[in-house]
C-alpha cells in the first residue's frame, strides 16, 4: 500500500538578502536616523521606549525620498525586481514603495502583532542590530489570530505545515520582503543596543 502523499498548496513565503556594501554606509544611515528622530520626536503627550516617524499620520512620510537612504533604496529597487522575476509577475506593473518609515527599538521596548493591509509587498531593512536583539516573528495567518490552524492540537515537532511562528534574527544590511498580509510582531528587545531598521509597503 502506497503512504499518504503530502502536498503543498498556497504556500507563504518570505524572502531575504543581504547588502554586501552595507558596512560602507552603515554610520552615515545611524547618523541620519538620529538626526530624523531629532527633528522629528514624539508629541510630548507620547511616551514611547522606541522611536517610529510618522506612519501613522494622515500623510504618512517616505523616508526614501531623502539622499542618505539612496543606498538603501537602490539596494531595494535591485531585490524587488529580483524578487518580482521569481514570482512570474508581470514586468508591465508599475512598482512603487508607498510609504517608508523609522523604527528604533531601544531597551523594554515592541512592536505588538499587526501586519500591513492590503499592500503587495512590505519590507524591513536592517539598519542596526546585534546577537542580543529581539527578533523578527512571523505568525500563522492560516485561520483567525492566535487561533491558528491546527490549534488546540498537541505539536511532537515542527514543521513548514503545523508551526505556529517562526523567528528570524536578521543581520545588519539585511533585507527582510514578505507578503503584506502577514502578521508579525518584535517581542521586548531586552539588549543596551539599538535595533534600527526602516520599513515599508511595496504596491
Amino acid at each position: 500500500m502506497d503512504s499518504i502523499k503530502i502536498n503543498s498548496i498556497f504556500p507563504t513565503l518570505y524572502a531575504s538578502k543581504v547588502n554586501p556594501d552595507h558596512e560602507k554606509y552603515k554610520q552615515s544611515l545611524i547618523d541620519f536616523c538620529h538626526k530624523y528622530e531629532r527633528l522629528n520626536p514624539h508629541k510630548e503627550t507620547e511616551v514611547h521606549l522606541n522611536y517610529y516617524s510618522n506612519l501613522l499620520s494622515n500623510n504618512p512620510e517616505n523616508l526614501f525620498q531623502y539622499g542618505e537612504t539612496k543606498s538603501i533604496l537602490d539596494f531595494i529597487t535591485q531585490t524587488l525586481k529580483e524578487l518580482n522575476e521569481e514570482m512570474k509577475f508581470t514586468s508591465p506593473h508599475r512598482w512603487d514603495i508607498t510609504n517608508a518609515w523609522l523604527n528604533i527599538n531601544r531597551k523594554y521596548s515592541m512592536h505588538s502583532a499587526h501586519s500591513h493591509g492590503h499592500h503587495v509587498w512590505s519590507g524591513i531593512y536592517y539598519i542596526k542590530t546585534s546577537k542580543n536583539a529581539a527578533p523578527l516573528i512571523f505568525t500563522n495567518s492560516l485561520g483567525e489570530y492566535r487561533q491558528h490552524w491546527p490549534n488546540g492540537v498537541e505539536i511532537k515537532e515542527a514543521n513548514d505545515f503545523n508551526a505556529g511562528e517562526i523567528k528570524i534574527f536578521p543581520k545588519e544590511g539585511e533585507l527582510i520582503m514578505f507578503p503584506s498580509y502577514l502578521i508579525h510582531h518584535v517581542p521586548q528587545h531586552m539588549d543596551e543596543e539599538e535595533r534600527i531598521n526602516i520599513a515599508f509597503n511595496v504596491d
